[in-house]
């Protein structure tokens, strides 16, 4: 049954935010999907193309429109952004994509001053917090798709390393949605058992500092091994994005490794980051902290100061 009078904007008309539109059609979340996009015909055809399976699903209403079509939205979705070369870096797009969201959020609060943005924008603890100084909308109404890609990515790979099926698999990464990210790995279970306890009683491969590092690698890595195949990640983040979508709508009080702004927890203030926080109809409702450990504490200040170092260098232009 599709959810009545319950509408989501998404910005942008290319493949992560075709993709968003069809997975929340699809999950009967919302009553009315508007595509916004420079070139309004290309948010046409994807709108179309998306409605003529929706009779499949449910009643939901999609279509293309202007920002002013903002207006009585629930959630904004932003979906656009230059991307980063094959060999670069998330963060080398982030003065060009500043000036993309100087645009995109003054027609936001044109229209809308009661939304909840959501963004997957990079890089995107940086966008987050662009996102939040542009609008002076609270800070629980701005959430970053931040950690989860890369936390579901690291189940996958654990799975996938040792042959168990990734769903029995807890765990988290923390902090830049980048090169400085943390993989908790004190936090890391499977069956409700910790990985090391687990690998060493039934599985005959090791577990060690080797293997975290691969594995570390690897969902670091993950975004750019994409690149490789001359293609960008479309469909995994598409996923996290619809995901925080419906737990804000739903209200269901769910747990998400997002890009939240930090008020002191784990003595980091004032900065976008990836945390697990708890999701509701008010956005982000409380950051969720963990008893991590004290090596992991010191990685995540790391993270954190990587990042104030680059607001710092942008903080003139926002």
């Amino acid at each position: 049954m599709t959810i009545k009078n319950v509408k989501v904007s998404i910005i942008g008309a290319g493949s992560i935010g075709g993709q968003t539109a069809s997975n929340l059609m699809q999950c009967n979340v919302a009553s009315e999907i508007v595509i916004i996009n420079r070139n309004r015909n290309k948010a046409e055809g994807k709108a179309i193309d998306i409605s003529h399976g929706a009779a499949l699903f449910g009643n939901t209403r999609v279509r293309s429109g202007s920002y002013e079509d903002i207006k009585d939205s629930h959630i904004v979705a932003i979906t656009v952004g230059q991307v980063a070369g094959k060999n670069g870096s998330r963060l080398d797009v982030l003065k060009d994509n500043i000036e993309i969201y100087k645009s995109i959020i003054c027609n936001i609060i044109k229209y809308n001053k009661d939304c909840i943005i959501v963004l997957v924008t990079n890089p995107v603890d940086i966008m987050a917090y662009t996102a939040f100084k542009l609008s002076s909308f609270p800070s629980n109404h701005i959430i970053g798709t931040g950690t989860l890609l890369d936390t579901s990515r690291l189940k996958y790979f654990i799975g996938d390393y040792y042959d168990i099926n990734s769903s029995q698999i807890e765990t988290c990464v923390i902090g830049e949605h980048g090169d400085s990210q943390v993989a908790l790995w004190s936090q890391t279970k499977i069956n409700n058992i910790p990985i090391k306890d687990y690998i060493k009683k039934f599985s005959n491969k090791n577990f060690d500092e080797k293997v975290k590092g691969f594995l570390e690698n690897k969902t670091k890595r993950a975004g750019w091994d994409i690149r490789d195949c001359d293609e960008h990640s479309c469909f995994g983040i598409s996923m996290c994005l619809s995901k925080i979508i419906e737990a804000i709508i739903l209200d269901k009080k769910i747990v998400l490794p997002i890009s939240t702004f930090f008020k002191g927890e784990y003595d980091i203030s004032d900065i976008f980051m990836g945390t697990p926080a708890v999701l509701g109809k008010n956005g982000v409702e409380k950051i969720v902290k963990l008893p991590i450990s004290p090596s992991e504490i010191q990685l995540l200040h790391s993270s954190a100061l990587n990042i104030k170092n680059y607001i710092s260098s942008i903080e003139n232009i926002i």
